[in-house]
């Protein structure tokens, strides 16, 4: 039995080519033979267009671009919290402080505010932590201020809370961001009516 590649199959089942004559290929296989032929002389000679690593090329170049997109959005995520925190701290203190007259400036009570509303809002920071006890030194420094009413916004008695935070470099990137980030809120908050 001929195929249409000129290929005989003897009676113990291995194929055996056949001479190939012009009436025995139908114009399909030429075609397909050529076909053949022409494929493997392309995959040896065009070396050069072979596609196969490329995909593992072309990641290797754009991995450091990856990285550095990764690390940025974690170092402004980190940033981000810090702010939100350091903003929330100075609204606690302000807040409580404005609510009890004119004791948070005095040096017990400053301490207890520090230590009860500062403290507890950045606790989660690396730098922070349990390490920090008091505010009046870096990473956190802590400011109150009572002012007369000719001096506040509104006309009235106020209080100014000022909290400081220097945070810690995360992913030191050279030329880029060197060095620590210092945040400071300050929230003046009216003396509640007493």
């Amino acid at each position: 039995m001929v195929s249409a590649c000129g290929i005989t199959e003897v009676s113990d089942g291995g194929p055996v080519m056949a001479p190939l004559t012009k009436d025995s290929l139908s114009p399909q296989a030429v075609r397909a033979i050529i076909q053949g032929v022409m494929h493997s002389r392309t995959s040896v000679a065009g070396l050069g267009r072979d596609r196969r690593g490329s995909a593992m090329i072309e990641f290797c170049f754009m991995l450091p671009w990856y990285v550095f997109l990764f690390v940025g959005t974690f170092d402004f995520g980190f940033y981000a919290y810090s702010l939100i925190a350091t903003t929330t701290a100075a609204r606690e203190v302000a807040a409580y402080c404005s609510a009890t007259s004119t004791t948070c400036s005095t040096g017990t009570e400053q301490t207890s505010v520090c230590t009860n509303l500062v403290i507890t809002q950045l606790n989660y920071m690396p730098n922070v932590g349990s390490t920090v006890t008091t505010c009046s030194a870096s990473p956190l420094t802590l400011t109150i201020t009572y002012t007369a009413a000719a001096s506040c916004p509104d006309g009235n008695a106020c209080v100014t809370a000022q909290v400081s935070y220097v945070t810690p470099q995360l992913f030191p990137i050279p030329n880029a961001l060197s060095g620590n980030l210092s945040i400071t809120k300050t929230i003046v908050m009216r003396l509640a009516a007493g």
